[in-house]
């Protein structure tokens, strides 16, 4: 169905690196969500951010850290369990245009795949954690070198458990409400015993049809 609104449906990458996961993990504790939601000004201003980072901080064990590269090269070094969720802006990039082909954007500095994994080496690939980057483009990926690069085969073969992204340019309202539905919908159902994060996303995207945006 459109969306994968039919179906409990996820797909893992080939492993490529001795610290990728061999099978996606069949369980995983909620010990929290760490946040960073970088504050743009101007153009890049994201006026339902503070709406997302609020129904966030209500989860227990959630910590915020700021948009900076240090705090996030902080995160990755003391996160190692739970969500990371990154709320901001994602690009992608011709690779002639001298601009990194996939990043996110930090207050100070554009972060790419490549940095990330040297963060994360640094940090020794500490723990297991599921990524959620509710940014536009995230989700993409695609054929370069001869290898298939973008943020969801470059957080795998770091040893997270999971990764979810934009597959398209995002609105704001709609990247919001969809963070807050799923983190809600996860502690709403931990009530009744354990819980298939496929399962929440299948009805977030249902919200389709209340919503009319596809995003």
């Amino acid at each position: 169905g459109f969306l994968g609104m039919s179906y409990r449906l996820a797909r893992w990458a080939p492993r490529s690196t001795s610290s990728q996961v061999d099978n996606p993990l069949d369980r995983m504790a909620l010990t929290g969500v760490a946040a960073v939601a970088p504050s743009y000004v101007d153009k890049q201003s994201l006026p339902f951010q503070e709406v997302e980072i609020d129904a966030l901080s209500k989860l227990a064990g959630y910590r915020r850290f700021d948009g900076d590269f240090v705090s996030f090269e902080r995160l990755v070094g003391e996160v190692s369990t739970g969500f990371i969720h990154f709320s901001g802006h994602g690009e992608v990039n011709q690779p002639s245009s001298g601009r990194p082909v996939f990043a996110i954007d930090l207050v100070d500095q554009s972060l790419d795949p490549d940095t990330w994994r040297a963060l994360v080496a640094a940090a020794h690939g500490k723990g297991n954690p599921f990524y959620f980057f509710n940014a536009c483009d995230t989700g993409k990926s695609q054929m370069l070198g001869g290898f298939v690069q973008g943020w969801g085969p470059a957080v795998l073969a770091g040893g997270a458990s999971g990764f979810i992204g934009g597959m398209w340019p995002l609105t704001d309202r709609a990247a919001a409400a969809f963070s807050s539905d799923f983190y809600g919908g996860i502690s709403a159902r931990l009530k009744d015993g354990p819980v298939y994060l496929a399962d929440v996303l299948q009805g977030v995207r249902k919200r389709f049809y209340e919503t009319g945006d596809p995003t």
